[in-house]
């Protein structure tokens, strides 16, 4: 697979490695490498892959109506973010409010705004994660 982020910097021969029970969804490319945990990917998606509902922190923090959600849902990367913009996260299967407070090499670094979030510090989250908020 070939992707571009937010930056215009395109990837080329992204590639799913492993489903790891501890390390969630392992990917490569030319160049890195990272891991997805499985609780920020919708169930559907998993599902497709393989991967056994019943492996750790698959099902970890999600709520059951997030099982409705398709991976075609998600957002393409488009490059009109700035730093300082409201936007919505994809996160446990669910939209969640944030702030984008910057830019680090193929992620965006975001800060969740909802009061009652459990996340106070600034998360970095992939490109196709983020949407412009309503």
């Amino acid at each position: 697979m070939t992707f571009t982020n937010l930056q215009g910097k395109s990837f080329e021969n992204v590639r799913l490695t492993k489903a790891d029970p501890r390390a969630g969804l392992v990917y490569s490319f030319d160049g890195g490498a990272g891991s997805v945990p499985f609780n920020t990917l919708p169930l559907e998606f998993l599902e497709q892959l393989g991967v056994p509902t019943n492996w750790p922190g698959v099902m970890q923090g999600r709520a059951v109506a997030a099982a409705s959600t398709s991976v075609n849902a998600l957002p393409k990367p488009s490059s009109g973010f700035a730093v300082g913009d409201s936007v919505e996260v994809r996160w446990a299967g669910k939209w969640e409010p944030a702030k984008i407070m910057g830019f680090v090499p193929y992620n965006i670094s975001i800060r969740f705004t909802d009061p009652n979030t459990i996340f106070k510090n600034t998360v970095k989250v992939p490109t196709n994660w983020v949407r412009k908020a309503p």
